[in-house]
């Protein structure tokens, strides 16, 4: 009776193992991803060269202000607009499992506009790490992105 007890104790743990190994190796989602960006928009962009290198003006931003404005530039009367999200994988020379997203905002801006910008499309956006132990934004991982 006891053997039977224990094998059957042991099995319920390796099965609820394997399902918190595999529930932790499934990426944070598209919403938990932005909801961690939001909650750290405090975080001062100076400190990041892709930010500065991009613009003197994203030096003087936060990451709330640069999320302000990139939303913003999607609402431009006559533009076409899209989000691209992606997640990749990494696992850290410390054996740490982390996310890696691209978030980019695309603008395809009307003709009228194209004359005076020379930019048919522009996208700007950000790449973060987000931890898989406990799904919290790497701060120090924000990268600007810029392309048009």
């Amino acid at each position: 009776m006891k053997s039977r007890i224990f094998s059957t104790t042991v099995g319920l743990m390796i099965f609820a193992a394997s399902a918190i190994c595999a529930a932790a190796q499934k990426p944070p989602s598209a919403q938990t991803a932005i909801k961690e960006i939001l909650a750290n928009g405090d975080i001062a962009l100076f400190q990041f060269k892709s930010c500065t290198s991009l613009s003197p003006e994203f030096g003087k931003m936060t990451l709330r202000d640069l999320m302000s404005e990139i939303i913003a530039e999607q609402t431009n009367a006559g533009s076409q607009t899209s989000t691209s999200f992606e997640v990749k994988r990494e696992k850290r020379k410390n054996g740490q499992i982390v996310w890696l997203y691209t978030l980019l905002f695309n603008t395809d801006y009307p003709e009228e506009t194209k004359a005076v910008c020379k930019e048919k499309q522009t996208s700007l956006g950000i790449k973060f790490g987000i931890r898989n132990s406990d799904q919290k934004l790497i701060r120090n991982s924000i990268e600007c992105l810029a392309a048009g």
